[in-house]
């Protein structure tokens, strides 16, 4: 009896330890350039699908489970002009929100540096067309 306690006690005590540097690694490895850059990349492409519009981000800094820092933020409308721009957006991000990947609660979201564009165009009902 206490040789299957003895056991089951590392083979817990194993999976702790395993889950814990996997945790571990991915918190390293979001601090990697080539890893945020891939994150930039994502979350441009996921925007320009939620917006309907083509989005840049010039670069991202990921500091888990606290902040998003998005650098060169830039809209374009559908004519390739620039509709909106953020030199910086740094979003607080709420705790509970990591265990809800789907959704992204923000908590405070500061824009440094923004600039928005608008033209009328000749026969046009908005600017974005």
């Amino acid at each position: 009896m206490r040789r299957v306690l003895r056991i089951l006690l590392r083979i817990l005590f194993g999976l702790l330890v395993l889950g814990l540097v996997l945790v571990g690694g991915v918190l390293v490895a979001l601090r990697i350039p080539s890893v945020q850059t891939r994150l930039a990349q994502k979350a441009a492409a996921v925007l320009t699908q939620k917006l309907g519009q083509v989005v840049e981000i010039g670069g991202v800094d990921v500091r888990p489970f606290s902040h998003v820092l998005l650098d060169g933020v830039r809209v374009r409308d559908r004519r390739g002009g620039e509709l909106f721009s953020v030199g910086r957006a740094d979003a607080d991000i709420q705790l509970f929100s990591v265990f809800d990947p789907r959704h992204l609660h923000v908590g405070t979201l500061t824009l440094t540096e923004p600039r928005f564009a608008l033209r009328d165009v000749a026969g046009q009902p908005d600017s974005t067309t």
